[in-house]
């Protein structure tokens, strides 16, 4: 008898010990669902703090959060904005009326349009001085930003060339900049950017020869003849291509064309016999008065005149075309074009307001 007893004892307190072992397992794992709850919602308490029942509609900020991250970047479904916005709306810190509006400009051609003033390091000049009081009026915050014209480095707003042709900057492309200012539209620029409205009268293009015409070049029958350019110009070859029916040979091999970067490269070259004519705009007033016009006029170079050149997502005309209009009506455009004749052409070459200034 004493035996059996001293067994069952034995079980006993097996089974104490295994029930134990169970209680504190279920134990560790109602703790366990506590506390997941709590982190991705739901009812508490959970790691020693108090939780609360989320509502049939509501969620955890977090999984909240993840979930409109996720949806902002979903274009074509409507779940979010596109990414175009949201990143144009937080560029560079800013966004709305805080945005900083870069405006490129070229200080290759010191002229009474565009300089560089070493004296004051500012930039100056006609387009500037628009394009500042452009911005004023609409209230926008606008800095005016160079841009490399450097034929080693990529464009930053148009180029042509003979390796590449004519092909967008990567200035613009890239949204590094706003805008590029005092760029015609071409009918192939058109087709990479948009323009907003001319702040120019719109310029023409002609052939140009030395002095006498000593090479007695004509320029009706362009065969075998070559021809210089100068890059980023809307004066390309293109635009002499256009004219087929009135002169022959008008679409120009790659060997009679000759590409520069500065208009006196083009009349050093004339006078090295390199090339037999120039074909550049009658803006370039300081190389032209040096050289003689050798054809009529050629129209078929722009579509209007000098203007603000952007992306075709870029919103800036929806600003500066309605602030232009109401600056060409004020008078302080009057004084920027009396400056165009009374200040700049003191030290610069360039044109009279007559042929810079519009309504004049």
């Amino acid at each position: 008898m004493s035996g059996n007893h001293g067994k069952f004892g034995g079980f006993f307190c097996v089974f104490l010990l295994l029930t134990l072992v169970a209680m504190l397992a279920v134990a560790s794992l109602v703790i366990q669902i506590f506390t997941w709850r709590k982190m991705v919602g739901g009812e508490g308490p959970g790691m020693g703090m108090p939780g609360r029942r989320w509502g049939p509609r509501e969620e955890p900020e977090l999984a909240k959060q993840i979930r409109e991250n996720l949806a902002m970047f979903q274009i074509d479904n409507g779940a979010g904005p596109p990414i175009k916005h949201v990143l144009e709306n937080t560029r560079f810190g800013y966004s709305g009326e805080d945005r900083v509006w870069t405006m490129g400009i070229l200080i290759s051609l010191q002229s009474n349009l565009i300089y560089y003033d070493i004296a004051t390091g500012k930039y100056g000049g006609y387009f500037i001085d628009v394009t500042h009081a452009v911005c004023k009026a609409a209230g926008k915050n606008c800095r005016f930003v160079f841009v490399d014209n450097n034929p080693d480095n990529p464009p930053m707003c148009w180029d042509t060339s003979e390796e590449f042709g004519a092909r967008g900057g990567v200035g613009l492309h890239s949204q590094w900049i706003d805008a590029c200012v005092g760029f015609s539209p071409t009918y192939t620029r058109a087709l990479a950017f948009d323009f907003t409205d001319s702040v120019v009268p719109q310029t023409q293009a002609f052939f140009y020869v030395l002095q006498g015409n000593p090479n007695n070049f004509n320029w009706r029958d362009l065969r075998g003849k070559r021809i210089g350019f100068l890059t980023i110009w809307y004066t390309d070859p293109d635009c002499v291509a256009r004219n087929g029916d009135r002169i022959q040979g008008a679409k120009l091999d790659s060997s009679q064309i000759v590409y520069y970067t500065q208009p006196d490269d083009i009349y050093d070259a004339l006078q090295r016999r390199e090339i037999d004519a120039g074909f550049f705009s009658n803006e370039l007033e300081d190389l032209s008065n040096r050289l003689e016009v050798a054809s009529d006029k050629i129209t078929t170079c722009t579509i209007a005149a000098d203007a603000l050149m952007t992306r075709k997502d870029n919103p800036i005309s929806e600003w500066f075309n309605p602030a232009l209009r109401t600056v060409l009506r004020s008078r302080e455009y009057r004084e920027i074009c009396k400056d165009v004749d009374d200040y700049y052409n003191t030290f610069l070459p360039g044109r009279s307001s007559e042929f810079v200034c519009l309504g004049y």
